[in-house]
């Protein structure tokens, strides 16, 4: 049988759990008619897909109202598709379910293009034009557009499709703008050089589990994440995970980098002096904080059941968040985000103080660390100011 296939792997674990007669096929039968070849396979996986594409379908009754979701995607070799998804209302559950219809490849990327490509499989699938009541996609202008925006076209044939700019969409947008602040952007590309530096190595890797898992360590780690991940380049909310990870771990990152700058690796001695800032410290901190209090209203646009009550009463409830967080700026600053940044400072030995470029500035009178992290513009209420303006 071929190797390095899927479809193999799955067969073998067959035959090793018990099926004797595949086994028989496979190894006695005619080597002509395994029907384990690309074009057979390629065939099953057709043959799933109308499966599950004509279940999805017969849950929709020829009245049924629908809405349909559709985002671009580059796959593997990229080739620029379309995800078209339909949401609707399970005539048997009564439940709202958003399921995946198909991968349209799509050149070129303009509204009428997609808007043609969107109707066409529609038309192909059967699903009545005037029965679409919502259309959901992002906010570029070859989607949004009034005019000639694939919005505007396809409502031309599904008069009842209202166009929606996905909300999900918006805010992670909103955060790419309250993310403008210099230290925010530079403690973004410290972590993302320090993650590849060590996800690229599987040595390094090793070294930095040795390190977390090491008994005589003096910080107590109650993490149980021993590798870092990397950071999603899209979803900004994703993000989330990717720095508490970092955060929990700092300070064995730390040490492990300085264990490989001790061994002559000049990547990590530079890596190490970044890491080895209360800016990026602080600048972690307070990322980490203002995105664990958004990521459950990201999650929750996601759902398939969300409706809009809901996602306005929860926008509503961040808002005031905020507003509540400015209120007690310095209260809250000082006893969470600041006095997480100190602890894990204390743990490296390094003096909390204002960056040299803004001391320097301000001559001889020394900037309180505290103040210069909350008040000067520079980093914890301007990042909170814009996701509130944006929402």
């Amino acid at each position: 049988m071929p190797s390095e296939s899927n479809f193999i792997a799955l067969l073998k674990q067959r035959i090793d759990a018990g099926d004797h007669l595949l086994q028989s096929h496979l190894e006695k039968g005619p080597r002509n008619s395994t029907y384990t070849s690309s074009s057979v396979q390629n065939e099953i996986i057709e043959v799933i897909h109308e499966y599950i594409l004509s279940s999805i379908l017969g849950r929709l009754a020829p009245s049924a109202l629908y809405s349909i979701i559709v985002d671009g995607t580059t796959d593997s070799s990229n080739i620029e598709q379309l995800c078209l998804l339909i949401r609707y209302v399970d005539p048997q559950s009564h439940e709202i379910r958003e399921d995946f219809l198909a991968f349209i490849p799509t050149a070129p990327s303009t509204g009428e293009a997609i808007a043609h490509h969107i109707l066409s499989s529609l038309k192909r699938y059967q699903l009545p034009l005037n029965n679409c009541i919502g259309q959901a996609y992002d906010g570029a202008p070859s989607m949004s557009g009034i005019f000639n925006g694939c919005q505007a076209i396809v409502i031309r044939s599904c008069p009842d499709a209202e166009y929606m700019h996905c909300s999900s969409h918006a805010l992670n947008l909103s955060l790419i703008d309250s993310c403008t602040s210099h230290l925010i952007r530079n403690m973004f590309g410290i972590i993302k050089s320090v993650t590849t530096f060590f996800n690229d190595s599987a040595k390094r890797t090793n070294a930095l589990k040795h390190e977390i898992e090491r008994p005589d360590n003096d910080y107590i780690i109650l993490s149980k994440k021993k590798r870092l991940l990397s950071l999603c380049e899209t979803r900004w909310v994703e993000r989330n995970v990717a720095l508490e990870t970092f955060l929990e771990l700092y300070v064995s990152i730390s040490n492990t980098l300085d264990c490989l700058r001790i061994e002559g690796n000049s990547t990590s001695e530079q890596l190490y002096h970044s890491i080895n800032s209360f800016e990026t410290i602080t600048s972690l901190c307070v990322a980490c904080f203002l995105l664990s209090e958004i990521t459950p209203l990201s999650r929750l646009l996601q759902t398939p059941t969300i409706d809009f009550g809901i996602a306005h009463h929860q926008v509503l409830s961040l808002l005031n968040t905020f507003e509540t967080r400015e209120t007690n700026a310095t209260d809250y600053f000082k006893n969470i985000v600041f006095e997480q940044a100190k602890q894990i400072s204390e743990e490296l030995f390094i003096q909390p103080a204002a960056p040299r470029t803004h001391q320097r500035r301000h001559g001889h009178r020394l900037l309180d660390p505290e103040e210069f992290y909350r008040d000067q513009n520079e980093m914890y209420l301007p990042v909170k100011e814009t996701p509130t303006s944006c929402a």
